[in-house]
């Protein structure tokens, strides 16, 4: 019998460069989300630093050009606060659709996968069905011939 040929193989290998892709596009997303919560971290220790400068800075001269500085500086680093974690919120979003977009890349792929399992098991069937026609027709020429 002829060797097995999956007629979709090429639908195959491009389902299976989808998830690829799909699976690389969710980790770059998934690491930008995670630098962006590292900033993030980093950003709220700034900011508590610069809280603790305006409280010392009030406590310890009370001079309204040092305080308004202290004050900006704080102001300043909380304003980056709130914009990272705005970014964290869109970075949440953009992994939420690549997830999505690999579980239907992955869905597609299952598929072809599927059916290349059904026309392997085919094959292998129709396969044993003949070579066991080949050994019963042998096997009555041997009746026969004794």
């Amino acid at each position: 019998m002829k060797a097995f040929k999956f007629p979709l193989k090429a639908v195959q290998i491009i389902r299976a460069h989808k998830d690829f892709l799909a699976q690389e596009q969710l980790g770059r997303a998934l690491k930008a989300q995670l630098d962006l919560e590292i900033r993030l971290e980093r950003a709220k220790e700034f900011s508590a630093e610069q809280a603790k400068r305006m409280m010392q800075t009030r406590e310890s001269s009370y001079k309204a050009v040092t305080v308004t500085s202290a004050l900006k500086a704080y102001q300043t680093a909380r304003g980056d606060e709130v914009l990272i974690e705005r970014q964290i919120v869109l970075a949440k979003n953009e992994v939420a659709k690549k997830r999505e977009l690999l579980v239907e890349t992955n869905r597609e792929l299952k598929v072809v996968t599927q059916l290349k399992e059904k026309a392997f098991t085919a094959y292998t069937v129709c396969s044993h069905r003949e070579e066991q026609n080949v050994l019963d027709e042998i096997a009555g020429y041997r009746a026969f011939s004794t």
